[in-house]
């Protein structure tokens, strides 16, 4: 993940950290996904997760090359489950919103949920959709990111600031 969202040309690590997010958030999914699925196929059954993020959802700025990684992710998800459902294997993108890890440092509150609540919560939802933001609360807040750029751009604006300036507090402190 980006340090802190910045514009592109700032990237920290400059290309050689481009390269390592954009390998880290796509070449895994799709290189195992390659791997096992004409073993699924022989067998006619399957389930793939793809994990991306509600950042794939929305262009956002100061955040292209996570939100372009995790857009992919989602986008190749919605591919291979119009190519393969068919064949009886189930694959979904989970596209969360915020989430508490020792990533990201937040806590756990009533919208930002712990990995483990969201895969509680995201499991139920297979077989049902071929995308979810794993949580009703995270669909909640995942429809407001479908609104209009004019509406949800100074959103982003505000949140990227923030995030930012607390990451280089943060920095500062130590």
């Amino acid at each position: 993940m980006h340090k802190y969202p910045d514009y592109f040309h700032l990237f920290l690590g400059g290309p050689g950290k481009v390269a390592e997010l954009v390998t880290v958030n796509t070449l895994p999914c799709t290189i195992l996904t390659s791997k096992i699925l004409s073993k699924m196929v022989e067998r006619k059954s399957g389930i793939i997760i793809n994990i991306s993020s509600a950042s794939g959802y929305h262009e956002m700025a100061k955040w292209s090359v996570y939100s372009g990684t995790k857009r992919f992710i989602k986008h190749f998800s919605a591919c291979l489950h119009k190519e393969y459902s068919s064949l009886g294997i189930t694959i979904q993108a989970v596209c969360p919103m915020f989430l508490a890890t020792n990533m990201t440092h937040y806590s756990v509150t009533k919208t930002i949920l712990s990995p483990e609540a969201l895969a509680e919560s995201a499991i139920k939802t297979l077989g049902h959709t071929s995308e979810t933001a794993g949580s009703i609360i995270h669909e909640l807040q995942a429809i407001g990111l479908s609104f209009p750029s004019f509406f949800v751009d100074p959103f982003i604006s505000i949140l990227s600031k923030t995030q930012k300036q607390e990451i280089l507090e943060q920095q500062k402190m130590k």
